[in-house]
Order: structure tokens, then C-alpha cells, then sequence
């Protein structure tokens, strides 16, 4: 039975020392692998892009990380409420739990989505200094980025979930490919175009397929989730 089959068949409250350890191995493995692929992309990322639009693909991946801490540890909290409630067996709140988490997020997403439109100038201009003949992709990179903004918080939201089940066997399996698209896409988009606007675009498609996939392991995980919401 895969992974994915199987997402439903743990008792998600029973924690044992061989879960943490089985929990810490899958963490290191999830981490060790996109870095080793990191290594072999780079080079050739570089090659491809040139330094200056590589050091904009960088800049946009930071953009990302740092505006990904207004979640406020939304998130983070998520996984606490849910896992305290795993554990005393009360399933009754957690759908309304977990759905305004949910919605928070994606507001908080939504919010970091505009504050990015806003600061497109400033970006341009003072922060990124992008010489003339990049500014129009790198505009239209900045705005794909911040159209695809709230599926970070989303996923951030549904990884709390699963992680409150110890379900880290689902979380590496899905992170393990999302961090390698994160080379392989620019990798793929190199062989039609250096357009950065097309890789940010392709990323952030990507990046919609991951966030769907961390849904849908929620709601099966936890079929209350999509009843809860198909009643409210």
C-alpha cells in the first residue's frame, strides 16, 4: 500500500519514540535531497540565466521566504491546536479549527500578494537595482509572484495539519518533488526561454499543484474536513 493510499490508516494521536525518530529521518531526508540537486542545478542555472538573471531568481526565492514569517505562526499553531485536540480524542472543533486557520492564511496570503504590488517600484528601483533591458521581465516576474503569494500561506496551513497527525511520511513525499521542481522547472524553462517571468509563471504553477496536493492529503486524512465544509 502506498503512501498515499495509506494517508487514513494511522491513529494520528498515538506518538512513540520510534515515530520521532522515524519523523526526524524523513525531515533530514526531505532537506538532504533538494540540496543535493541544488548542487548539480546551480552551475547550470547559472550558465543558462547569466549571473543577473539568477541573482534575480535568488532575490525572488528570498522574497518568498521572508514574507512567508507574516503568518504570524499561524501555521505553527495550527499544528499545536490540532495535534492538543488529537490527543484528547475531541474531533468535533476541529473542522472550524482548521478551516478559519485556513482562511486566515489565505487573507494573510492575499495581503502579502499586494504589499509585493505596491512595492513593485521600490523593488524595481532601490532594492533589486535591475538594469534596463530586465526591468519589464522582472516586472512581470514580481506580479506573477505575488498572483501565486496566498498558495505559501495555504500550504503552510495544510502542512500544520499534517504534521499535528505525524503524518511526515505525507509531508515528505510531497516535499521531496516540490523542492526538486524548485530547479527542475527553471531547468525545463531554459530550454525554451531566459524570460524570468515564464519561470516565476511555471514556479508558480507548481506551486499551485502543491499546494493542491497538501489539500487533498488533508481532507483525506481528515474526511470531517470536507464534510464540515460541504454542510457550512
Amino acid at each position: 500500500m502506498s503512501v498515499m493510499e495509506n494517508i487514513g490508516a494511522q491513529k494520528p494521536h498515538v506518538i512513540s519514540g520510534r515515530i520521532i525518530a522515524r519523523n526526524t529521518f524523513l525531515n533530514v531526508i526531505s532537506g538532504c535531497i533538494p540540496l543535493a540537486t541544488a548542487v548539480l542545478a546551480v552551475p547550470l542555472l547559472i550558465h543558462g540565466f547569466g549571473t543577473e538573471r539568477y541573482g534575480l531568481l535568488t532575490l525572488f526565492w528570498m522574497v518568498i521566504g521572508y514574507l512567508g514569517l507574516l503568518d504570524l505562526g499561524i501555521g505553527r499553531a495550527t499544528t499545536k491546536f490540532v495535534a492538543d485536540r488529537l490527543s484528547r480524542n475531541d474531533h468535533d472543533d476541529l473542522p472550524p479549527l482548521v478551516w478559519t486557520s485556513w482562511t486566515l492564511l489565505l487573507g494573510l496570503g492575499v495581503l502579502a500578494g499586494l504589499v509585493i504590488v505596491m512595492l513593485v517600484p521600490v523593488l524595481l528601483n532601490h532594492v533589486f537595482s535591475v538594469p534596463p533591458y530586465l526591468r519589464t521581465e522582472t516586472t512581470a516576474s514580481l506580479y506573477w509572484l505575488a498572483l501565486f503569494m496566498p498558495l505559501g500561506f495555504i500550504v503552510a496551513g495544510a502542512q500544520g495539519v499534517l504534521a499535528a497527525q505525524q503524518r511526515f511520511d505525507v509531508i515528505t513525499s510531497i516535499q521531496i518533488p516540490a523542492g526538486l521542481s524548485g530547479y527542475l522547472i527553471p531547468l525545463f524553462v531554459l530550454l525554451y526561454t531566459q524570460d524570468l517571468s515564464v519561470v516565476v509563471w511555471a514556479l508558480g504553477v507548481g506551486r499551485t499543484v502543491v499546494g493542491g496536493v497538501y489539500i487533498w492529503c488533508c481532507l483525506r486524512s481528515m474526511p470531517a474536513l470536507w464534510h464540515y465544509r460541504r454542510s457550512s
